[in-house]
Formats: C-alpha cells, structure tokens, sequence
C-alpha cells in the first residue's frame, strides 16, 4: 500500500512539474510541441492535444471577447490510463506593444463565482 501511493505521489508531482513548466513557455508567448516551437497567438481558440514525456497534454487558449489581450488557458495532463490528471488554469493579459514577452497573470477571486 505505500509503494503504491508513493507511487501515485510521484505520478502526481510529474504531472505538476510539467503543467507548470508548459504554462511557464505560454506565458513568454511560446511553446515547444513535439520539438516545434509555437506562438501563443497561433493556438488560440483550439485545442491542442500530443504527448509528451508519456503523459497526454490538452491546452485550450480562449480569447475573451471583451478584451483580445486577455486570454483563458486551460492545461490539462493525464496519464496514458486517463485515471489521474493534473488540470491548471490560468488568465494571462499579452500587453499588445513591441516588446513580444510582456504578460501579467490575472488573480481571480473565486468567492465572485456561484458553484
């Protein structure tokens, strides 16, 4: 029983170091997809599926409307079974001037939402 769960722990740790380190690459306004390198502006309004390191990744990139700086990513890592996963959101504001890497993450108080 505790191999097993030190192993769903490690299972669990990779998925998160991976999420975060592919929201690090959105934020600086790429990432690498099976070796190519992409724009966040390239995959926006899609979803984005492939593997990487034996875990499944999906990454949808939303503009919101009201504002098309603004944009909603959704990052979502399973495992090759699809019984544990590792989901991260994020709203990320691309300041539109000359310089390509400027963002600032939004905070969303969630006590403004209804469940």
């Amino acid at each position: 029983m505790i191999h097993r769960l030190i192993f769903i722990d490690t299972v669990n740790q990779q998925m998160g170091e991976i999420a975060k380190t592919k929201m690090e690459e959105l934020k600086s306004n790429r990432i690498y997809i099976e070796g190519e390198e992409y724009s966040i502006l390239e995959l926006q309004n899609e979803l984005i599926s492939f593997k990487e390191k034996g875990y499944k990744i999906d990454i949808s990139i939303i503009s919101l409307h009201d504002n098309a700086n603004i944009c909603y990513i959704n990052l979502k890592i399973a495992n090759e079974t699809g019984d544990a996963f590792y989901n991260l959101i994020r709203y990320i504001n691309f300041y539109k001037s000359t310089f390509q890497n400027i963002y600032e993450e939004l905070t969303i108080d969630s006590s403004q939402f209804s469940y």
